[in-house]
């Protein structure tokens, strides 16, 4: 990965957004509580083999909010 570019985000990149129409989210939607968190972490981590890999970015990568077991460089492509 020697010839990696920054990723720039430009005015002409912008440009090629479509505008959005009507509201960007429900608004039936509300923020989950600490019990519905809670919750969705059984359900998504019921049954399954220890211990779960996390392909972390963004904030995860500096405030996991979890404790790390190991760490290894990965590369999301598309």
């Amino acid at each position: 990965m020697a010839n990696c570019r920054p990723i720039v985000l430009s005015d002409d990149h912008v440009a090629r957004v479509a505008a959005a129409e009507g509201p960007l989210h429900d608004p039936r939607w509300r923020m989950l509580e600490d019990a519905d968190l809670d919750r969705l972490a059984q359900r998504l981590t019921q049954d399954r083999p220890r211990p779960i890999p996390v392909f972390a970015y963004g904030s995860l990568i500096w405030n996991p909010g979890f404790a790390v077991g190991a760490r290894r460089r990965a590369t999301a492509i598309g």
